[in-house]
């Protein structure tokens, strides 16, 4: 038996993002599911989700601006992209302290353990996952604390300071001191 969870989804609804992946997965997945996004491919996904059966657990939101009480709301986040390169959808569920299940890309592949990647966007990978995941459910809470920490700390202030750092350096200059 599984947790009373919930998963989200979010991102622009184009073919390279994978929501169709996710769409096949989660007919084996019990857990209601969220998708947060719009674009090219949305109308195509809902008509998916339909001749799947699945509209009693999949809800498509569309495009939001309260992704993060949203997230907020939410147990797990799915990321099924083929190529990401710092994914915010990733790094704000991991500092709303949301466990992530992803393909192996982007900064999912710095961040989160191992166990919680897949190495391509392939369904049955990914229900395979989702599905360990829920069923371990406090111990994938356990695995993900260092996580969250480690995410609360790509701040854009500390993005800007470092940036900053590497200008200063590269003219010669000493760093500011720090207040």
């Amino acid at each position: 038996m599984t947790p009373n969870l919930s998963a989200i989804a979010v991102g622009r609804l184009v073919p390279i993002k994978n929501f169709d992946v996710v769409l096949d997965a989660w007919t084996e997945i019990p857990i209601p599911l969220k998708i947060v996004g719009y674009g090219p491919s949305y109308n195509d996904l809902a008509d998916h989700s339909e001749r799947l059966g699945l509209l009693n657990r999949v809800e498509f939101l569309g495009e939001r601006t309260d992704v993060a009480d949203l997230m907020a709301q939410s147990d797990l986040l799915v990321a099924a992209s083929e190529k990401e390169g710092f994914s915010y959808a990733v790094l704000e569920a991991l500092r709303s302290e949301l466990v992530v299940v992803s393909t192996n890309t982007g900064i999912a592949a710095e961040l989160i353990p191992s166990k919680y990647l897949i190495d391509e966007a392939n369904s049955n990978l990914l229900s395979g996952a989702v599905l360990e995941t829920i069923t371990s459910w406090d111990l994938a809470k356990k695995e993900f604390e260092e996580v969250w920490h480690r995410a609360c700390q790509f701040t854009k202030s500390r993005m800007v300071s470092l940036t900053e750092g590497v200008y200063l350096h590269s003219l010669g200059l000493p760093p500011r001191k720090s207040n």
